[in-house]
């Protein structure tokens, strides 16, 4: 909270969960999340605490708000982007790592961290891209990294 009251640089990552379908696993934001509430986002997301790795925060986010058990080797590291969001008290400046991960999910085995997600949902590539390209206002806009993982997923 306080590096988001001070507008502090910090690092967070994010995963995309691809399935061998051309899927991508999204989640609803829960509805009481302070930035972008009940709107769709990418597999997982969330904060690199201080003393651990981007790989280790990923592993941990992903357990926690899906209750899905990832490896160090699933995690396919494919880039890093800026990205600024301000609302009221809120100033956030992140540099978001964002990693990769093939794996065939099936949502009925997910289980929510309710605090964070309200949902989850498979949705095709082609879809998602052409949902960001219509500028479709119920995603959280990623705009670089969507435009970075699309070119990267072949979409």
């Amino acid at each position: 909270s306080r590096v988001h009251k001070d507008g502090n640089w910090h690092r967070t990552v994010h995963v995309w969960i691809i399935t061998s379908n051309n899927e991508v696993l999204i989640q609803k934001r829960a509805c009481r999340k302070l930035t972008y509430p009940d709107m769709w986002d990418i597999s997982c997301a969330g904060h690199v605490e201080s003393g651990s790795t981007s790989r280790m925060s990923a592993i941990r986010e992903t357990k926690e708000e899906l209750g899905i058990d990832l490896s160090l080797l699933e995690l396919k590291k494919v880039g890093s982007v800026r990205q600024t969001y301000k609302n009221r008290d809120i100033h956030d400046n992140e540099i978001v790592d964002i990693f990769l991960v093939y794996r065939d999910i099936s949502i009925n085995k997910c289980h929510l961290q309710k605090s964070e997600v309200s949902q989850v949902r498979l949705i095709l590539l082609a879809e998602l891209k052409l949902r960001i390209d219509n500028r479709d206002e119920s995603f959280v806009p990623h705009t670089n990294e969507y435009r970075l993982m699309f070119q990267i997923l072949g979409v």
